[in-house]
């Protein structure tokens, strides 16, 4: 079975993160996507011996640092832009407050 881990960001480490960090130890060999990393961040340190797959967010200048919060908008195509049919599990931990 192949699985995917989905998290929002990886720029922190608390609680989504350390749920993020649980379900690694159960699937070691799933690839975590994720809209971006922000590098030398708690969580970057964290994850760095996984294999993190970014979308096309990553390589847009400051949205790590700035931008994510007032292009929040543009979610949909960020997530969109992933290709997930390889997966038979994706496992998905939320970086935000429950609805």
């Amino acid at each position: 079975m192949k699985v995917a881990l989905v998290h929002d960001y990886l720029n922190e480490f608390g609680g989504a993160e350390r749920v993020l960090e649980a379900l690694c130890e159960i699937f070691p060999k799933a690839p975590i996507y994720t809209a971006f990393y922000k590098k030398g961040s708690p969580a970057h340190l964290r994850f760095k011996n996984k294999k993190i797959i970014t979308s096309w967010a990553q390589n847009v200048p400051f949205f790590a640092s700035y931008l994510h919060s007032p292009l929040r908008f543009l979610a949909p195509l960020v997530w969109n832009s992933f290709v997930h049919q390889s997966s038979t599990l994706r496992a998905q931990t939320p970086n935000g407050p429950a609805d």
